[in-house]
């Protein structure tokens, strides 16, 4: 299980900005110049256009310690989904199936930051009518700090 790690975000960022940049900068490079030279429509064009239209998404990764090289974390977080949807025929009831639906996407994060998943939630739900706007970012997962005494 992943669990957020400021420190590990550091050191990522400092080893990409040393190995990764320089292949990402020659890579990018390499796309440009031969755009021109190979067919739109064959395979090797379209892999050439398709990695040029988001180049500027993946050229963020050596610019962010804490961006994640690749979504395992996600597919990870939404295999018991996948895996469990014929349980969920067994939810109990539509709103029992809609209340999964609504609690899954808060409770995972939570619980691959290392929290508690319920005492996240319940947390947060008390907290957010008096959050103001500008710092609902400290309800995030990966910033949340627990009143004290919540968490064990």
């Amino acid at each position: 299980m992943f669990i957020y790690n400021p420190v590990d975000a550091e050191k990522r960022l400092a080893f990409r900005q040393e190995h990764a940049r320089p292949v990402m900068d020659e890579l990018e490079a390499w796309l440009q110049e031969n755009i021109a030279q190979v067919l739109p429509k064959g395979k090797i064009g379209q892999a050439v256009q398709y990695a040029l239209n988001r180049w500027k998404h993946a050229k963020r990764c050596p610019e962010d310690g804490k961006l994640e090289i690749d979504n395992n974390l996600v597919e990870n977080a939404i295999r018991p989904v996948a895996i469990g949807r014929k349980n969920y025929l067994l939810a109990g009831s539509h709103e029992g199936a809609k209340w999964a639906a609504i609690v899954y996407p808060f409770a995972c994060p939570a619980a691959n930051c290392g929290h508690n998943p319920f005492e996240y939630l319940r947390d947060v739900l008390q907290r957010l009518p008096d959050q103001p706007l500008t710092c609902l970012d400290e309800l995030l997962p990966v910033n949340w700090v627990p009143v004290k005494g919540i968490e064990g």
